[in-house]
């Protein structure tokens, strides 16, 4: 919260949206001692102030018309106008609770009825564990609570085709085996495994290209390629969408429209470096904005064409780089 506040005081005092954005809902689960809840999900919804708007109540079962302003923070568990889900602990790796779960919220314009979904999905503990096979054991995990969100979405048999946005951080990463084939065949390269001295439990791998210099090294949190590290994702990203298959078994319910910017993840935190690379994963886009092919529907690309990409490209934005989607909906008259 010390530093949750003055965050939200700086941006309600943006012009912009102290004058045009009349209402707004602010959910922050900051209650990092409720074990049971906490998932450090924050959400910011603001309305302009011509827009007609109703929002759902989970408690209730009916729509409220949105008239003002209201910031909740702490636990949101009672808050009755956002529902809030942990995944279930053996979702978990190795069963370790974390913060991971989603928001859900319902919306009415005009009677076009949609969910605003915000989701965070596990991440890789080990890059070592990571790139063992394919799809990697983090993938499973990470495909598991994305199909439990979306089953549970609808709060009823009668709203099953509810047309829904959800974004945040899915931690969806490459492919870490098949990427790591691909860096020693374009290499010309060896792979060598390194095993800790006291079991067979490996501790690094190592890519060496034919002049035995080493053009990366993996460990459990170590993800270097030397000399190409910043370059290698940045120049030609085309080449390593081939290896992003974590959204492929749910294509038929999701959309994504095409990423033209790089990795969002991990990016360095040093104020200066705000266009590199840390060296402890492999840069992935973890961060996305997908909708429902339903809501896809209603998008009005006449008017303005989609823009989806990232902000802060040349300022320190922490690890991950924001992503965001612009976009015109065709609402009913």
């Amino acid at each position: 919260m010390q530093v949750l506040d003055p965050f939200i005081k700086e941006i309600l005092q943006i012009p912009d949206i102290a004058t045009n954005f009349t209402r707004y809902r602010f959910y922050f689960d900051s209650d990092y001692t409720s074990q049971d809840t906490f998932t450090a999900l924050g959400s910011a919804y603001f309305i302009r102030q011509n827009i007609p708007i109703q929002q759902w109540n989970f408690t209730t079962s009916c729509f409220e018309y949105v008239t003002n302003r209201q910031i909740s923070t702490g636990n949101l568990v009672h808050v009755q106008t956002v529902r809030q889900e942990k995944f279930p602990r053996e979702f978990f790796s190795e069963s370790k609770w974390s913060r991971k779960g989603f928001t859900q919220t319902r919306w009415s314009i005009n009677d076009f009825i949609f969910d605003m979904v915000n989701v965070h999905l596990f991440h890789d503990a080990s890059n070592i564990l990571a790139v063992e096979q394919s799809p990697s054991i983090y993938s499973k995990f990470r495909k598991n609570a994305l199909e439990f969100t979306l089953k549970s979405l609808p709060l009823d048999s009668s709203d099953a085709d509810i047309p829904y946005i959800i974004f945040g951080d899915f931690n969806f990463r490459l492919d870490g085996h098949r990427l790591l084939q691909h860096i020693a065949e374009k290499r010309d390269g060896s792979i060598d495994k390194i095993k800790k001295s006291d079991s067979d439990e490996l501790s690094k791998i190592i890519i060496k290209n034919a002049q035995n210099k080493a053009k990366l090294t993996i460990g459990k949190k170590e993800f270097n390629l030397h000399d190409d590290h910043d370059a290698f994702f940045t120049i030609d990203t085309q080449q390593f969408r081939t290896f992003d298959y974590e959204l492929s078994p749910f294509t038929d319910q999701l959309f994504e429209y095409e990423k033209h910017f790089p990795p969002s993840y991990p990016y360095s935190e040093d104020i200066d470096e705000a266009r590199s690379y840390l060296r402890v994963r492999c840069p992935a886009w973890c961060d996305r904005v997908l909708l429902s092919h339903s809501f896809k529907n209603f998008v009005n690309t006449e008017t303005n064409r989609p823009t989806y990409n990232t902000l802060g490209d040349d300022v320190c934005m922490g690890d991950h780089k924001p992503v965001y989607l612009a976009l015109t909906t065709k609402l009913p008259q």
